[in-house]
């Protein structure tokens, strides 16, 4: 809140824009609504990644672990305590928590969650394509979530909180999205997704990877060279 009050302070310095991009739709209007805003271009140019989706058989998708997996910062903000207390309720689901934070030494024992230190980014893939989910639970708004889209791309479903650019990331479906600090409603989720015969996963996997297509390094170079190219007509 602070932050944003000397915003607003020292906001006519902004007015000097001529264009403004930003990661998501959430993020361009946080900007806006303080009054940092392009005098003629206001975009979105979402994050992307940088490998292809991985087309996955129902063969494969039945070798998968019954297990949900978080990588990030293990902080409370990042809604770790929300995760957890929502697998504690699923019998036969475990929970891997990837990274590195504050919470990392308390939760280490906690019943069904096993703590891994960060990893290099193929490990972390690895990892992925075992699970049968990855969360982004986060109780502050993230401006994008691109962990999920690394997750769907590797043939894992992704299930994210409703802060932030997250619910664009998951095409605003109600069925992967829950309302941030909802632990039954993240159990809801998890529950749905573990209980699906290998070919409902696919086809759900298959719908998340075609509605994520255009997270790719070839649409993200288009879209700037598009917004700079505005600028010199």
């Amino acid at each position: 809140k602070l932050n944003r009050y000397n915003i607003r302070r020292n906001v006519k310095a902004c007015s000097y824009l001529t264009a403004l991009a930003a990661p998501s739709k959430f993020m361009l209007g946080l900007h806006n609504n303080v009054n940092i805003k392009g005098q003629k271009f206001n975009e979105v140019i979402y994050n992307s990644v940088d490998f292809k989706k991985l087309p996955l058989s129902a063969e494969q998708i039945e070798q998968k672990e019954n297990m949900v997996l978080y990588a990030g910062r293990l902080t409370e903000e990042k809604g770790i305590l929300t995760l957890i207390k929502a697998v504690n309720e699923l019998e036969g689901v475990r929970l891997l928590l990837i990274g590195r934070g504050e919470l990392a030494e308390r939760i280490k024992n906690e019943n069904k969650v096993e703590v891994v230190d960060w990893m290099d980014r193929e490990s972390l893939y690895t990892y992925m394509k075992k699970a049968k989910a990855v969360i982004l639970p986060a109780e502050w708004d993230e401006a994008f979530g691109r962990i999920l889209i690394e997750a769907i791309y590797n043939g894992t479903i992704g299930i994210g909180s409703d802060r932030g650019g997250i619910p664009e990331v998951l095409g605003f479906d109600e069925k992967y999205i829950f309302h941030a600090g909802d632990a039954d409603g993240l159990r809801k989720r998890i529950e749905r997704v573990i209980s699906m015969s290998p070919i409902e996963y696919k086809e759900e996997i298959d719908r998340q990877q075609n509605m994520t297509s255009g997270f790719t390094d070839e649409k993200y170079v288009e879209n700037w060279e598009k917004f700079f190219l505005q600028q010199l007509r």
